[in-house]
């Protein structure tokens, strides 16, 4: 089944990859810092700058990095690299960029659904919307396939309840602390969009749920307080810049959780029983 796509993160990517708006904040940023914008020499000694200091904070995460890290070698390629575990996800993605690959990345993402106090919220919501569908789609003995579709998990005053945002994430670490802080570091903003097929034998619904989670790592914010705001040890304007100059690249991430579901007609979120399939990554039909 086709991955299914969500605009907002369509949008997302669209608005990121304007070059235009990443120049007009330069070109106003960096002068307030002193820097001759007009000069290239100048311009690459002050990225060249920026890049060290990004890289020597790099380095030291990437000795916890390299222990964690744990890639599916046998799915990964040059432009797609997969990953069974999170537990140092924010690192590794963090070093995606700065290597300036473009590389995508797929990662199991269950620990952000269930160990993380939004995605646990979120993760129900998106589940609970999705039983709904399911008792009212499908009838005895058949089945049906769905994808979100834009718009379809929408409620009060235009929001998503797709749409997963971590608030707190050095203090609502009760859950999970490694889980909580890797989201903020790796994806801080994510949407989800779900994917199913349900049959009911006319006593039990089952449905086998694909819940992804995509996203789009960049470090641009158009609001100039958030762009001078410091993430390991240079403010997100100077990230972004890093960017826009070739010296990194953004790219899309892909979060993968896949889960079968059962439950009898009428029975909300916490009375069906939930088992997690083995993570693979997505291969498109």
């Amino acid at each position: 089944m086709n991955n299914p796509r969500n605009s907002y993160h369509e949008k997302e990517i669209e608005y990121e990859n304007d070059g235009h708006t990443y120049r007009e904040a330069f070109a106003k940023r960096a002068k307030a810092d002193g820097v001759d914008v007009d000069d290239p020499e100048a311009v690459a000694k002050y990225l060249t700058e920026i890049k060290d200091r990004a890289l020597t904070i790099a380095n030291v995460g990437s000795v916890t990095g390299s222990i964690l890290f744990d890639a599916d070698l046998d799915a990964s390629t040059e432009e797609l690299l997969v990953l069974k575990d999170t537990d140092a996800l924010g690192f590794i993605f963090y070093m995606n960029f700065l290597n300036a690959t473009g590389r995508s990345i797929q990662y199991n993402s269950e620990n952000f659904l269930r160990k993380t106090k939004d995605g646990q919220e979120i993760y129900q919501a998106c589940v609970q919307w999705a039983m709904e569908i399911c008792e009212n789609g499908v009838s005895p003995n058949n089945k049906i396939m769905f994808k979100q579709i834009d718009g379809a998990a929408k409620v009060d005053n235009n929001l998503y309840l797709t749409e997963q945002y971590l608030q707190a994430p050095l203090t609502d670490t009760i859950i999970h602390p490694i889980a909580n802080i890797n989201q903020w570091l790796s994806l801080n903003q994510t949407f989800s969009a779900l994917a199913g097929e349900c049959t009911y034998d006319g006593d039990y619904y089952n449905l086998e749920l694909t819940y992804y989670l995509q996203d789009y790592y960049d470090w641009y914010y158009p609001d100039e307080l958030d762009g001078k705001s410091r993430i390991f040890g240079a403010s997100c304007d100077k990230m972004c810049w890093l960017h826009l100059y070739g010296m990194a690249k953004n790219f899309e991430d892909l979060g993968i959780y896949r889960v079968n579901i059962r439950w009898k007609k009428g029975d909300k979120y916490n009375a069906a029983k939930q088992n997690p399939h083995t993570f693979y990554s997505y291969r498109p039909d």
